[in-house]
């Protein structure tokens, strides 16, 4: 059984997202105003690595004015929440992401 982990699915009332861990349910996301809104965040897992975890992640990508939550909180310690607004903010988010890949 996996004990993280996210999925979008579609309901009657538009696409609402849930996130689980090993505590349960630990985040639900219920259709925005437009369906794009609830699209548009991204739960990245990261390694269990110090050079390469989430911690890392997070320092390295505000580092380059790009903000994401931690979610260690919500019991995904090894996860970020990202929430891309355009095509060229996702372009640079995951430039961003291949250059800490590359380098860790």
């Amino acid at each position: 059984m996996t004990t993280h982990g996210f999925s979008l699915f579609d309901t009657a009332i538009g696409r609402c997202g849930i996130a689980w861990g090993e505590r349960g349910i630990v985040g639900v996301h219920l259709p925005g105003a437009r369906e794009p809104e609830t699209r548009a965040r991204v739960l990245a897992r990261f390694p269990d690595d110090p050079l390469r975890n989430a911690d890392a992640a997070f320092a390295f990508l505000q580092s380059r004015g790009i903000l994401t939550r931690k979610m260690g909180a919500y019991g995904l310690p090894q996860h970020l929440r990202i929430t891309i607004g355009t095509g060229p903010e996702m372009e640079t988010v995951a430039a961003a992401l291949a250059e800490f890949t590359a380098a860790s």
